[in-house]
């Protein structure tokens, strides 16, 4: 139902580095990750790519993230559930 491939608790806080998350499935949020409220993510070097929700293909983010030097493709689903700031970078 929720992240189909992590769902990353409240409380927690997840790191995920030269990885690929993809052709993943949740019901509900969170394709690839559902990061709960008072949880953070930290995501680097990184494809998300052809994962399947019905809001946040990729990433559904109810915490705090950070993304830098990765891809987020070909989703499906309501992608607006993240919409990640990228300070003007990748």
């Amino acid at each position: 139902q929720f992240g189909g491939a992590i769902a990353n608790l409240a409380g927690a806080a997840l790191d995920i580095v030269n990885s690929t998350l993809s052709g993943n499935t949740a019901a509900d949020q969170g394709g690839a990750l559902r990061n709960d409220n008072g949880a953070t993510f930290s995501i680097r070097n990184t494809t998300l790519a052809a994962n399947t929700a019905a809001s946040g293909a990729g990433i559904h983010n109810l915490g705090s993230g950070d993304i830098q030097n990765s891809i987020l493709d070909n989703g499906t689903g309501n992608c607006a559930a993240i919409v990640p700031d990228s300070l003007g970078h990748n």
